[in-house]
């Protein structure tokens, strides 16, 4: 499903490969781990054809899970892809989540160099 969905993303020129994955991703049992995976894949591929509002629109569902895997992740791709569209405080917000619950992560540390080009 995953791998599909991978090479979807290699070839995708227009809307209807995002719009097919953004059903799966609604589709997808809302509390399960896959599911938050999958929207993140989603999310991914949206950013990669310019689509940022829906990509940080699945990021901040993936964000909202009961149990978020890769929390530090997502609040990074928020914070990133906040920046590239200006939305300043939005970053700042998500930037200030990360640090405080994943000060020791990877992620807190990238986003960081992102906040300090501000």
């Amino acid at each position: 499903f995953m791998a599909a969905l991978n090479k979807l993303g290699v070839k995708a020129q227009d809307d209807m490969i995002l719009d097919i994955a953004k059903v799966w991703a609604r589709d997808l049992d809302k509390s399960s781990s896959l599911g938050i995976f999958f929207k993140i894949r989603v999310a991914a591929l949206a950013e990669d054809m310019g689509k940022k509002e829906d990509a940080i629109k699945l990021l901040n569902e993936a964000l909202n899970k009961s149990y978020p895997v890769l929390k530090d992740k997502i609040l990074f791709d928020l914070v990133r892809i906040n920046l590239q569209l200006g939305k300043t405080e939005e970053a700042q917000k998500h930037f200030a989540t990360l640090e405080k619950d994943h000060k020791d992560s990877e992620y807190t540390e990238l986003a960081n160099l992102f906040i300090k080009e501000l």
